[in-house]
């Protein structure tokens, strides 16, 4: 599930929940959300960390802040949901480094009247 955070007509942040397919049993697991940036120098890349304990099934919520803030940005931000583990025997997605599992590939859309806030300076 996809929820923007709006304030008077600007978005400021994007939660992504999900059901975990996998626990997160210390610090050398975690869910995170990858968003890659605009541009030619990449601007407005960006990442959001769930390191929390989570059961199987517990809700992940990732938050990006600003994922509108670059002028290149557009009104639509494709973003991964990755799974991140250390251990010896962990699955990795095809031509990802060890232990990195891409779950799924998710768009966030910018709706029509609203526009990306800035980020604070």
């Amino acid at each position: 599930m996809i929820h923007l955070e709006v304030r008077a007509g600007r978005v400021t942040a994007a939660e992504i929940s999900f059901a975990a397919p996998f626990p997160v049993r210390s610090a050398a697991q975690d869910y995170y959300l990858w968003s890659k940036g605009c541009g030619t120098r990449d601007e407005g890349a960006a990442a959001a960390v769930f390191n929390h304990d989570v059961l199987k099934g517990g809700i992940v919520r990732l938050v990006l802040k600003y994922p509108f803030a670059a002028r290149c940005s557009g009104a639509a931000r494709p973003v991964e949901i990755l799974f991140d583990s250390s251990a010896a025997d962990a699955r990795r997605s095809p031509g990802r480094p060890p232990g990195q599992l891409v779950l799924a590939n998710a768009t966030i859309r910018l709706p029509r009247g609203d526009k990306g806030a800035d980020a604070p300076h």
